[in-house]
């Protein structure tokens, strides 16, 4: 599968519409809370130093989060980012977990 259709196929499986994330709304949001926020949260916690790839929405907005709620952003870097929406995925398929929480540190895909 060529990168675009990888890309198609990411964007239908957001829980929101591929629109959201295209909004001129959400694309300033995003750019400032980077800028506010440029290393990986979860690796400052965990004691490392990774810059950020990603603004990631701590409750999804598929379970009810705010999509422009500042406190409801965490910048990751993309091993965080995976792990997290790994263990959502895990928790929507029935395996546990919280749908408000960050990642545990230390523990791969864990919630507290």
């Amino acid at each position: 599968m060529g990168k675009a259709q990888s890309r198609k196929e990411y964007n239908r499986s957001r829980p929101v519409g591929h629109d959201f994330y295209q909004s001129t709304e959400w694309r300033k949001l995003r750019s400032a809370y980077r800028r506010a926020h440029p290393l990986c949260e979860e690796c400052l916690r965990e004691g490392r130093t990774e810059p950020a790839v990603i603004v990631d929405h701590v409750k999804e907005i598929a379970d009810g989060g705010n999509p422009y709620d500042w406190d409801n952003l965490q910048s990751l870097c993309l091993p965080c980012h995976n792990r997290k929406t790994a263990a959502e995925r895990r928790r929507r398929a029935g395996g546990g977990g919280s749908q408000n929480s960050r990642p545990l540190a230390g523990v791969s895909g864990g919630h507290i």
